[in-house]
């Protein structure tokens, strides 16, 4: 079981982890907002003529994008440890509801499950690591703050495929 000052030091931790984030998420944000009114040759018209310049736009927003949602999904999990630590079940296996190694928690406070089960539904998901990121691709979670809604952003990446797509370029090199 942990003690209080461990459980308040994970606190601290998550917290500070979970405004790490969302300044990240901010900063894409932010970049997007200025990559929208001026382009890199410092013009204020976003609209490209080239289909290379459109496709690389459009891989800099998916790639944007993936990193965006792949914060999302971790500050989404943030969240979920900070609310099981104010419930008291903070280090406790969603799964087994066994103990989860002090280890394993130190090097990742927002985990929910323990090492086996973790294994455990990784394998019964059979899904690879790369596999996990197409997924995240395509199906993108949702984290809505006031700041973010990646909704949105979505709806851009597919456009922004769709355009670079069009331009004949080469989806991959």
């Amino acid at each position: 079981m942990l003690t209080r000052l461990q459980l308040e030091s994970f606190l601290a931790q998550l917290t500070a982890k979970r405004a790490e984030v969302l300044e990240s998420m901010n900063s894409a944000k932010q970049h997007a907002l200025l990559d929208l009114s001026q382009d890199s040759t410092g013009d204020l018209s976003h609209l490209r003529l080239h289909p290379a310049d459109q496709g690389a736009d459009a891989a800099d927003q998916h790639t944007e994008l993936v990193i965006t949602n792949m914060e999302a999904i971790e500050l989404a999990q943030i969240d979920e440890a900070i609310e099981r630590l104010h419930e008291g079940r903070f280090g406790i296996c969603d799964s087994c509801y066994q103990e989860i190694a002090l280890e394993r928690l130190q090097a990742i406070p927002e985990t929910a499950f323990c090492l086996a089960c973790e294994a455990e539904r990784e394998e019964r998901q059979g899904v690879s690591s790369a596999a996990k990121v197409l997924e995240n691709h395509l199906h993108p979670a949702v984290y809505v703050s006031g700041e973010m809604d990646l909704t949105e952003q979505r709806a851009r990446a597919a456009a922004n495929e769709q355009a670079l797509r069009e331009s004949g370029e080469p989806l991959m090199p």
